[in-house]
């Protein structure tokens, strides 16, 4: 009866911080990749063209709802 309640636990701790376990896990297999494989510096351009695609998303995401709440704040 408690292996099934611990089963329960685990699966749901897992499905909640599915994301956080990823990100974790993209982490350690970079650094694993970067150290074991030398021609990992190939993929360089992928990471860059993220990350400039990340700036392209979250930089209006972070702008315009503050840029909403601007017109309100004189009330």
């Amino acid at each position: 009866m408690k292996s099934i309640r611990l089963e329960a636990v685990i699966k749901n701790f897992l499905k909640n911080n599915w994301f956080f376990f990823s990100l974790i896990l993209g982490i350690v297999l970079g650094i694993i990749f970067g150290f074991v494989w030398e021609g990992a510096a190939v993929l360089e351009p992928l990471g860059t063209l993220f990350i400039n695609m990340m700036f392209c998303v979250v930089v209006p995401m972070v702008f315009f709802p503050q840029r909403g709440k601007m017109p309100r704040s004189g009330r």
